[in-house]
């Protein structure tokens, strides 16, 4: 009886999802606020290393024909970590990157 419900739950999921139309691009905008921290390998060494918050936003188009899409973004992110040293005091680096990622999507149904 599982297996029917399963089935059941996948087929209606299958057909109410709606294909891509083969329509114009889609323009938006993107806006929030970004999270980092550094990663070290060394023991001890992330026991001083605190997150970062920044800023990040940028835009995005999206367009589909049939059941393929495609969406790219272009994002500027800040990025970087607090590093605290009591001998040393606390040091701040903030790196702003620009990420351009590509999502391919595909409609079943």
């Amino acid at each position: 009886m599982k297996k029917y419900l399963v089935a059941l739950a996948l087929a209606t999921f299958l057909m109410n999802a709606a294909p891509l139309a083969a329509q114009g691009p889609t323009i938006g905008f993107k806006l929030g606020s970004t999270w980092s921290k550094v990663d070290i390998d060394e023991p001890d060494a992330d026991d001083g290393i605190d997150w970062v918050s920044g800023f990040g936003g940028g835009g995005f188009i999206r367009f589909g024909v049939g059941g393929l899409g495609l969406q790219v973004d272009v994002l500027a992110l800040t990025k970087g970590a607090e590093v605290i040293d009591a001998d040393e005091g606390d040091v701040n680096f903030k790196i702003d990157y620009v990420d351009v990622p590509v999502q391919l999507a595909f409609a079943l149904g």
